[in-house]
């Protein structure tokens, strides 16, 4: 079902996941290759080398595609009132299960389809990892297009681009590229932060790219 092409890394054969129920299969039989157990090492240093160090509540983050939600529990830990979606309810029960252990209040996870979900609340950051990637070349200029509407005027979506390098059969991951980036969000955004040498993971040294985007006003 997951076949790995280079170490440490991961492959997902499209026809498994068209739709939730093969997401949703993945994550119940623990199949989640991607998932790399601990905040983002990208994320971690865009927040503590580039943005204040003290974040004042209030501010509020959106992660979809979150999976097992360790980068909203990162970024709640740093004073985001921050929320997570994913279209697993599997990944999302552990996601609720995990925030009433910590007894953390300035969590909120639901389960959604990120195309059809209706989006009321506008958010300060938005943050993509492994969610973009993931999904078919067809759904990239809506998928850009619900970022844009997900982020305040004058807030700013971050994108950690993966992978940046030539992938192996049918995606995901889909390979990605800053053109493509510039294509579908520049009419929304203005790219105020591009870092090709952020922090990465095991297996995904050089194959990331960090880019913060300014909603336009």
């Amino acid at each position: 079902m997951v076949s790995s092409y280079v170490p440490d890394c991961w492959h997902v054969d499209s026809s498994l996941v068209r739709d939730a129920v093969g997401w949703e299969q993945l994550y119940r039989m623990r199949v989640v290759p991607w998932d790399q157990k601990v905040p983002t090492p990208a994320l971690v240093d865009l927040v503590e080398k580039h943005w204040p160090t003290e974040l004042p509540r209030g501010h509020t983050a959106l992660v979809p595609g979150c999976g097992t939600g360790h980068d909203v529990f990162y970024l709640a830990g740093r004073g985001y009132d921050a929320v997570g979606s994913d279209i697993s309810a599997t990944a999302i029960a552990r996601c609720k299960e995990r925030a009433t252990v910590n007894g953390q209040t300035n969590v909120r996870f639901f389960t959604a389809d990120f195309f059809k979900h209706a989006h009321e609340q506008q958010f300060d950051i938005v943050y993509d990892y492994a969610f973009f990637t993931s999904m078919p070349p067809s759904s990239q200029e809506d998928w850009a297009r619900i970022c844009a509407e997900c982020t305040r005027p004058g807030g700013v979506f971050v994108a950690l681009m993966f992978p940046t390098d030539v992938t192996v059969g049918d995606g995901p991951p889909y390979v990605l590229s800053l053109d493509l980036y510039k294509r579908i969000l520049e009419p929304y955004f203005e790219l105020v932060h591009d870092d090709p040498a952020c922090p990465s993971g095991p297996g995904r040294i050089g194959r990331e790219r960090m880019l913060v985007w300014r909603r336009r006003i």
